[in-house]
């Protein structure tokens, strides 16, 4: 339904796969995902906003479409924003509430 690819999409997911692999990254879960290259990433705008809402709707459907047609353990999902980077968890929890969770 959105085939274009965001123009940090790159560099986004990089930096994300970059996170997960250092050492002192906790979560196996996602470190096993992303080695059995079954970590999906989708690079947005800003988490404050709704721009990317039906973007990132379409990508969890296709993402839980796949694993239905082929389940497994180790898969994972991440929707990567460019910003703002600098919120305290406070303004992420009202960002949340009021873009990525309406």
């Amino acid at each position: 339904m959105f085939p274009w690819t965001h123009k940090s999409q790159v560099q986004l997911e990089s930096e994300l796969q970059d996170h997960i692999v250092a050492p002192a990254f906790p979560c196996v879960g996602a470190k096993a995902a992303l080695a059995r290259g079954n970590l999906i990433t989708l690079a947005c705008n800003s988490i404050d906003s709704a721009w990317d809402d039906l973007r990132v709707h379409d990508a969890l459907l296709g993402f839980t479409s796949t694993y239905k047609d082929k389940p497994g353990l180790f898969r994972s999902f991440a929707a990567v924003f460019e910003g703002p980077d600098d919120l305290s968890e406070e303004a992420f929890e009202r960002a949340c509430g009021t873009g990525c969770n309406r």
